[in-house]
This record gives C-alpha cells, structure tokens and sequence, in this order.
C-alpha cells in the first residue's frame, strides 16, 4: 500500500465522522503545542492525526530504517519493538524501506501502546506482527513471547514516557538483546528536543545499568535536514500527498455547523483547523544509538 493510498483510506474515514458531528471542538485538541497531546481514543482525533503528521513521519521513520537495514545485510529478519506505535506507521516505514532496497527480510513486529487504535498496518504474508494494547510497566506480561529485539523505536513518542518506565523498558531488553538499536524520534522545537534528548540520555544510563555498553554514538546529537522548507518528495519520489486531503484538512472549520461564515465569529476554532499536514523536512529529528551487551 502507498502512503497516498493509506492517506486517501484515512480522508475516506474522516469525512463520515465530520458528517455526524455537530461541531468539531474536538478536532482543535490535534496539536501539540505547550506541550498538549491530544485525547487519541477519540476516533476523529486519530484520523486527523494521521492526516496532518503521518505523511512527515513515514518520511522520518523510512530514514532512520534505511540506517539500520545497511548494517543487517547477513540478516534474514529483523525484531522491532516500537512503544508508542499508535497504529504502526513506523512499520509501513520500515516496510518500505525493505521494499526500496529489494530485500529479503522477515519483520517481527511488537507494538505497544495504551490506546487501542484503528487503521492498524499489516503485516505482509512473511512477517509476525503483534499490537498489544498495555501500559509500559506490564510490558513483561504483555509479550513475554518476544526473544529477541534488534531495534527499540520510540516514533514520536519519547516524551510521553516516565521515568519509571524507561526502567521498566531497560530491564525488559536487558534479557532479550544482544546488539540493539534504539531510535528516537524527537520533536522539532528547541525547548521540546532538549527535553526528548534528555529521556534518551537517561535511557542510556539505564541500558548501561542493564548490561549494555553505547558504541560508536553520542546521545547529545541528532539528525536533521539543514534545508526544512525542502519538501519531502525530495527525498522520496513515491511520496504523494492527495490534493484533495490538503484542501479538506486545511478548511476543517468550514464543516462546523457552529461555525459563522458571514461573521466568522470562530477565530480560534478557525485557527485550530486550518493547519496543512507536514509535508515538508522541517520537524525531522532523530537519533539512532548503537549498544552491545557486556556479555556479547
């Protein structure tokens, strides 16, 4: 499935619920400013969501997957364990990222997050995809089965993470990893990166607690593109935003029944849903850190 065609499913979506709902207050919770995060077990929320970042994020999770896929060329598949994952937009990334280099590679895939979400991506025929609906600190009982983990991705999700679970994740992949990969997906804001760099530097403490020694990366760095107004399709081609998804998304106000035309007596509600989806290099930011277990 393209990016354009999981897009077009979501505006299909999004449309019937705008239909029934007699205003859409709702829908200005779909941001993240001051540090909100919005109510996700809100069915037009997630479908939003999706709408306005995922097309930015595939493009930032593809990145980070190209990286990892170079350095497992003797592999013949690979164990994610994504927290955080939503409905595993990371995972089609990574699907992608497979596809584009025309390999051969089996995914098992584990998702945790604490909302149950809709539009979940599949697996292909040859992959093992698992979602599990838990909170971090019974992650041990959630999925138990799970053996091995080569990479640990937080996709956008660092800063909703405690402390005490970071322990809790350390503890967890101290037994099930031998070289492990973890990539943070940061958020692009001064004062927002700095805070999601220091959970992962505090990650690192718990991970070297737990056995593991940090090879060859530097947690206070990251990656980004210098130019951010370049538009995403730069970088991928096959990368199509449906125009049709950015007018509808970016009048969203115009579909309240509430909502004054003559008057425009809404000025917040108008700001809060005209927002177009990220379709440029700007709020990429990441890290990919690299650890070996002592007992390697």
């Amino acid at each position: 499935m393209t990016i354009e065609k999981y897009l077009d499913n979501i505006f299909e979506q999004l449309k019937c619920e705008v239909n029934d709902m007699s205003t859409l207050c709702v829908l200005k919770d779909v941001n993240y400013q001051h540090e909100n995060i919005p109510d996700y077990s809100n069915a037009a929320v997630q479908l939003l969501y999706c709408l306005r970042y995922h097309f930015g994020y595939a493009c930032e999770y593809e990145k980070m997957y190209e990286n990892i896929l170079s350095k497992l060329d003797d592999k013949s598949e690979i164990s994610v364990l994504s927290i955080g994952c939503g409905n595993g937009i990371d995972l089609w990334a990574l699907q992608d990222a497979i596809n584009r280099r025309n390999i051969d590679l089996k995914i098992n895939y584990y998702g945790i997050d604490y909302i149950d979400w809709s539009n979940k991506i599949n697996g292909r025929d040859c992959d093992n995809v698992n979602y599990v609906t838990s909170n971090i600190n019974d992650i041990e009982d959630s999925i138990d089965d799970l053996t091995n983990i080569d990479v640990l991705i937080f996709p956008k999700s660092i800063s909703e993470i405690q402390s005490s679970d970071l322990i809790h994740i350390a503890n967890f992949i101290s037994r099930r990893s031998k070289t492990l990969y973890v990539m943070a997906s940061y958020r692009n804001s001064d004062y927002a990166l700095d805070q999601d760099i220091d959970k992962i530097k505090e990650l690192c403490t718990y991970l070297k607690r737990s056995g593991f020694t940090l090879s060859d990366s530097d947690p206070e760095c990251y990656y980004c593109y210098e130019d951010k107004e370049k538009g995403i399709r730069s970088i991928y081609y096959d990368y199509i935003y449906p125009n049709e998804v950015i007018d509808y998304i970016s009048k969203l106000y115009d579909k309240c029944n509430y909502y004054d035309r003559e008057n425009n007596v809404c000025n917040i509600c108008t700001d809060s849903l005209s927002r177009r989806p990220i379709l440029t290099l700007r709020n990429i930011a990441y890290n990919i850190l690299t650890f070996n277990s002592i007992d390697l």
